[in-house]
């Protein structure tokens, strides 16, 4: 709607604009909406491109295009402003950031405004790719604009829209469901609503109920004679494919999978239009992420196969939220499993891949047994995997480093509270990195709309109060306990002021 467009007001300046979000977010059609209102009220023209559905380097896309990228651009049309907006910026991760840097880098020097569309996780390959070829006037001078997921009030229109969606977005730990355009989409198109469940949701719960539903269609052989376990398998096979893009292509057995996924909008059709890509091609990142988490299910050594893509990431959370979703109540022994298979991951491709089985399980639907059975582990070594789990939440849930999403904290901050005798023994940069997370879980909180009374937080409010001596992180968090701020705690304010 007009408000959403209103809020990336940033497309004003001429300088290159990075809009990174959240997967499924709704911010690629959000930023062509704000095109069209650039093109309609202010006359401007824009060119649209897709990183992902180009030629994978620089001299294919000339040849293709029998031009240079600086003379295609050179040539476009004359207006007041020239945009160039280039979509799927997460595929820099992917091989393609010569690419983005080529195409960027033309476009520039054509004179015109580049937009750049991307998911979160890649953010920082994106804007260092960007700073190559049009460095910041200043160090902190920035030329992002976060397009967030869907405010409370969006929401509700959804819901309103389509009212088959009231049941998960009264749950809070499912909510989060209904701010996600792309997955609100998936689950109305394979009518997977009722399939959910009642209480909290993770993405690994949506994956199956869609996966179910849409990709397997109720086990039900489809109209056109494609069979549930061919177009599991076709689209597993084009899982493989993406992680191994120089292998030798596996035949599809079910000869009307491909066709059948196509109908059903898993996969773009074939055209004129697709004549670059000479493939099959999934619809979207999030089909993709769905086919790729179900080939690791079914094989998991295929990712170090693949020399662990970081484009995989949201693929192998998926995987790894099944594969614990699987093995509750008592999920541990999995967790630690998925722990040191990560940890190989990570001593030979990153560190960030020993991340992925902590925020698989931080983000389940209900992860308090789960996070309860992994104490031990999460205090051994002197927090050594406590502090890892922190900065995760620290990193991935929490807006601008200051607002933890309060529903996404809310199963750590209630274990750090059950064992905080024991938070209070561990050395100081752990229990510093705890104290910081309740701050910024309580300014979550505070922002949440209707805020009433909320009992992990008076329990963290009791749990300052019996300290013997009040910290600087203890005093920020009195003063956020909102509705939850009783006389006692307002007299230590007092007493403090």
């Amino acid at each position: 709607g007009k408000a959403r467009r209103d809020r990336v007001i940033v497309l004003q300046t001429g300088d290159p604009l990075i809009l990174p979000g959240p997967p499924d977010g709704g911010k690629s059609a959000l930023t062509l909406s704000v095109l069209d209102l650039l093109a309609n009220e202010r006359g401007a023209e824009a060119t649209c491109l897709n990183l992902r559905d180009l030629p994978a380097t620089t001299a294919e896309l000339e040849h293709l295009l029998g031009s240079t990228l600086a003379e295609v651009f050179g040539a476009t049309s004359v207006a007041q402003r020239r945009m160039l907006l280039i979509d799927g910026g997460e595929a820099v991760l992917e091989g393609r950031r010569r690419l983005l840097q080529d195409i960027a880098a033309a476009a520039i020097d054509a004179g015109l405004q580049l937009v750049v569309v991307t998911r979160g996780d890649a953010l920082a390959a994106v804007d260092q790719t960007i700073d190559e070829i049009a460095p910041k006037a200043e160090a902190d001078s920035g030329r992002r604009h976060d397009v967030p997921a869907l405010a409370d009030d969006e929401v509700q229109a959804v819901v309103e829209a389509f009212p088959v969606l009231q049941r998960i977005a009264n749950q809070p730990r499912a909510r989060w469901l209904v701010r996600r355009l792309g997955l609100v989409d998936v689950v109305l198109r394979s009518e997977a609503a009722d399939g959910l469940g009642t209480g909290g949701l993770c993405e690994g719960d949506v994956f199956r109920a869609v996966w179910f539903r849409l990709v397997r269609h109720q086990e039900q052989v489809t109209d056109s004679g494609a069979t549930p376990d061919g177009r599991d398998a076709a689209l597993a096979e084009l899982a493989r494919r993406e992680l191994f893009p120089g292998s030798e292509p596996r035949p599809i057995v079910d000869v009307h999978a491909l066709a059948s996924l196509r109908s059903d909008g898993l996969l773009l059709p074939l055209g004129e239009g697709l004549a670059w890509t000479a493939r099959d091609s999934f619809a979207d990142d999030l089909v993709r992420d769905l086919a790729v988490a179900r080939l690791l299910l079914s094989d998991h050594s295929q990712l170090r196969d693949a020399t662990a893509p970081r484009w995989a990431l949201r693929a192998a959370r998926l995987a790894c939220q099944a594969r614990l979703a699987d093995s509750l109540p008592d999920c541990e022994g999995e967790r630690r499993a998925l722990q040191s298979e990560y940890s190989d991951l990570a001593a030979a491709y990153g560190d960030r891949w020993a991340d992925v089985p902590w925020e698989a399980l931080a983000t389940l639907g209900d992860p308090t047994q789960a996070l309860e059975g992994a104490w031990p582990s999460l205090v051994a070594d002197d927090g050594a995997e406590l502090q890892r789990l922190i900065r995760v939440l620290k990193q991935r849930y929490t807006e601008g480093a200051t607002f933890l999403d309060p529903e996404t904290g809310r199963g750590v901050i209630s274990l750090l509270l059950d064992h905080r005798d024991e938070v209070a023994s561990l050395r100081g940069a752990v229990t510093k990195a705890v104290d910081q997370l309740m701050t910024a879980w309580l300014r979550g909180l505070s922002r949440r709309s209707g805020d009433g009374p909320d009992q992990a937080r008076q329990r963290l409010r009791d749990a300052v109060l019996d300290m013997d001596r009040m910290s600087d992180e203890g005093l920020a968090q009195l003063a956020l306990l909102g509705p939850d701020l009783d006389d006692r705690a307002a007299e230590s304010l007092r007493k403090l002021a």
